[in-house]
């Protein structure tokens, strides 16, 4: 858009709301590169039950060795950006527009929603993740979806702590309506930047943009170590000294992904419309 630099423009510039991330907190950093951008996770595996038997020199059942199942993920996100600010655009906003600002809104009104959404996709579409029947929230029903999430979770042997819904601002409204859902929560400021509005029977609640969940699902409950979400590089940079250009150039690169852990996939379940 050509800018009049015959107006006189305030200093303040108008800014779009921003959300701090939703799951920076929330997924799994215990995992180790192994390449470029392969990244393994050790998986703990565990033995069968038997009986003891009081002869011979195996009473306590056949040994076998435990090992130590390792999965390999490469990052499949590599993205950019950059845009430049003309010295006379600049100038002509009474400074206003100064690249350093203009790079921050950039991280916090696209990438991090960019990352948000990007993970509660790919948890959403995970192979073996538990998926209810698809139902249309009321009112009425709300809180009992929600509990057929938490109780399928307990089937399926995940912890209760740690366990974090992921809900779409329509679906957590049906929820404060429903009469029998009760919202435990003390709520600091940081809290709420991040979207996290408290507590329901030991889950942490957080509500995100409906644009960030695939389309038609409304829930998705996990377990925080069901979830790595790497970051191997992040640059931005602001260049003053561009070759044909009477400006300030600004450049970003994010190298990233997201995965879910395939002998835990289970701690996720998945809620859509009917």
């Amino acid at each position: 858009m050509a800018i009049n630099y015959a107006e006189k423009y305030s200093p303040i510039v108008a800014e779009a709301f921003k959300l701090q991330s939703k799951t920076a907190d929330f997924v799994n950093g215990k995992y180790d590169f192994i390449g470029v951008k392969t990244v393994a996770v050790y998986q703990g595996q565990t033995v069968a039950l038997g009986n003891y038997t009081i002869a011979g020199s195996d009473r306590f059942g056949t040994l076998s060795e435990l090992e130590l199942p390792k999965q390999e993920m490469t990052l499949t996100q590599d993205k950019a950006f950059t845009f430049v600010i003309d010295r006379m655009n600049y100038e002509g906003t009474n400074f206003a527009n100064e690249v350093g600002a203009r790079l921050k809104e950039e991280i916090d009104q696209v990438i991090i929603p960019e990352l948000d959404s990007y993970r509660i996709k790919t948890m959403a579409a995970a192979t073996g993740i538990t998926t209810g029947t698809a139902v249309a929230p009321t009112k009425t029903n709300a809180y009992e979806i929600f509990l057929n999430g938490s109780a399928t979770l307990d089937d399926n042997k995940v912890p209760s702590v740690g366990r974090v819904a992921f809900v779409s601002p329509d679906y957590f409204k049906l929820l404060k309506q429903d009469s029998a859902f009760v919202l435990q929560s003390g709520r600091t400021q940081e809290m709420l930047m991040k979207g996290i509005m408290g507590e329901v029977d030991g889950v942490e609640v957080r509500m995100l943009p409906s644009s960030y969940f695939p389309a038609d699902t409304y829930l998705v409950m996990a377990h925080k170590d069901a979830v790595v979400a790497p970051v191997k590089l992040t640059t931005y940079r602001v260049l003053t000294d561009v070759q044909g250009i009477d400006g300030a150039v600004a450049e970003g690169r994010i190298v990233h992904d997201c995965f879910v852990l395939s002998n835990r996939a289970k701690a996720i379940y998945v809620q859509k419309k009917a």
